[in-house]
């Protein structure tokens, strides 16, 4: 699957050694589904459409994190690294800000302390 998913948006450019001469390989590229540039197999993930733990972070049963791990083709990207950071970043903010927000909404019983 994740080949699949890896070989849809793959290149292979001319690569030269520093002579100038022609390398025996060619460079392989990846088109990010994000932001479509294209980048080195280095700098190319392929990661979950829907994060496998729901931003919620409402982790149900083993069931249900093998069956979101294990999903459809539909459901990867490829992604370049920069992409996938800022992806990555805006996922635990929006965890953190659902966490602070369930934290409020939930009264401490008496005689609890809460440590930070």
């Amino acid at each position: 699957m994740v080949r699949e998913v890896l070989m849809d948006g793959r290149r292979e450019v001319p690569k030269y050694r520093k002579d100038g001469s022609l390398a025996a390989k060619p460079a392989v590229q990846y088109q990010c589904q994000a932001c479509n540039e294209w980048v080195s197999s280095t700098k190319v993930s392929v990661d979950h459409i829907d994060p496998v733990i729901p931003v919620d972070n409402k982790f149900v049963d083993w069931n249900t994190f093998i069956k979101r791990l294990f999903c459809s083709k539909s459901n990867l990207q490829r992604i370049c690294d920069e992409c996938h950071n800022k992806k990555t970043q805006a996922e635990r903010k929006l965890r953190k800000s659902i966490m602070e927000q369930s934290c409020k909404d939930q009264p401490v019983a008496s005689g609890t302390t809460l440590s930070i």
